[in-house]
């Protein structure tokens, strides 16, 4: 299986263990998935990790490389919750 880092520990674990993000029309979303089109951005499944990178600023613009048209920590409890972290 490929192997993924997590943008806020940093550490690389295989990818079904991650949660993947993408951009959807400037909107960060989770792709629980893994189907969505385009670049993805990977954090663990853990509740401290997706919050850690949601707070550090501009972590998913830059992983995704694309501009997020709403703040990235805008939608937080609700990507936690999907995630089920």
């Amino acid at each position: 299986m490929p192997v993924r880092t997590c943008l806020f520990c940093r550490q690389a674990v295989d990818k079904g263990l991650l949660v993947r993000f993408v951009s959807s029309g400037g909107v960060l979303s989770a792709d629980l998935k893994g189907i969505l089109p385009g670049r993805g951005a990977y954090t663990c499944r853990s509740r401290g990790c997706i919050e850690g990178a949601l707070k550090r600023k501009g972590a998913f613009s830059r992983a995704l490389k694309t501009p997020l048209t709403t703040p990235e920590t805008e939608g937080a409890e609700r990507l936690i919750k999907d995630i089920g972290a």
